[in-house]
Parts: structure tokens; sequence; C-alpha cells
């Protein structure tokens, strides 16, 4: 038994078979070389990007950092040392007695380039802040500096005098 469609219906299978032919490889390829031409041309601007949001990010996670060491300082009344450790991009604070204590690790590809060597200050609940310079660098150039208001503990952005290099 053969099954009739009616006349529309096979015309259009017909002619439908016909002209699904689909891509052919080499535009396929073509297709592929052009998205890779653009993603190599656009892809130093998107991580230098990302490694400038990275960068402010970390300096405003460290002036809260500082921030809350000096709060702490004040509301328990003891004094907090809070310790640069350029080695393992790394923050820490801790009150002389120990009962409270807190880390900051930098993102990954940031690094404190200044100071170069590991050092400390100490906040003292009520007194002015001591002054406090950090220089951070991303992988990929871009440099940030930090510093602490002397007399109002508040982070503000700081330029070298002249450019600084990781030795």
């Amino acid at each position: 038994m053969q099954v009739r469609f009616p006349n529309y219906i096979s015309r259009g299978l017909r002619s439908r078979r016909r002209s699904d032919s689909g891509i052919t490889l080499v535009e396929l390829l073509i297709g592929l070389t052009i998205i890779a031409l653009i993603l190599a041309i656009a892809w130093p601007n998107v991580t230098s990007g990302i490694d400038g949001i990275r960068l402010r990010t970390a300096v405003d996670n460290i002036a809260v950092f500082f921030t809350e060491a000096r709060n702490m300082s004040d509301r328990l009344q003891t004094p907090v040392q809070v310790t640069v450790l350029p080695e393992e991009d790394r923050l820490r604070a801790v009150t002389i007695d120990g009962a409270w204590r807190n880390v900051y690790d930098l993102p990954d590809r940031i690094h404190i380039l200044l100071p170069r060597e590991p050092g400390a200050v100490i906040l003292f609940p009520g007194a002015p802040a001591p002054g406090l310079r950090l220089l951070l660098e991303a992988e990929h150039g871009p440099q940030t500096g930090l510093q602490f208001n002397v007399f109002t503990g508040v982070a503000e952005k700081w330029e070298p005098d002249e450019p600084v290099s990781a030795i």
C-alpha cells in the first residue's frame, strides 16, 4: 500500500531536499579564522582591564583592612600591629594581646612592590595613624600607590616620584 500525499505537500518535500545543502567546510574555516583574529586582537585589552579592576579592588580592600584595624584598636583600647609581608603578598593585623587578628591576602596576579622588605606599624588607640605607603602592581603592568593620611588615617592615592620596577 502506497501512501499518497496531497500535491502541495509532496512539492514542498522535494524542493526542501534540493535546497537543504548547509554550509561548506571552507565557509566554516573562514568564519573560525575571523573569530580567532578578533580574539587575538582584543585579548590584551581584556586582560589589562581585568588586572586594573583587580588592582582597584585590592586597594579598596586594603583601605578597609587598615580602617578595621584602627577601629579594633580604638574599640578594644589596645595597640594593633599591622604587618606588611611583601614576599607573601599579605597583610596581617593582630592586637598586642592576641585577642583579635585578621589577615588579608592580595588577589592572584597582584603583588606588593613597595615596601620590598617585611615591615610593621603599630596603631595606638586614639593616636594619629603612622605614615604607611604601599605600592601595588598587577602582573601586566599597572601600578597603584596607597598611603594613609597621618592625621585622619584615611587611605589616599599615592603616586611615587619616579617609576618603580620590580627587581
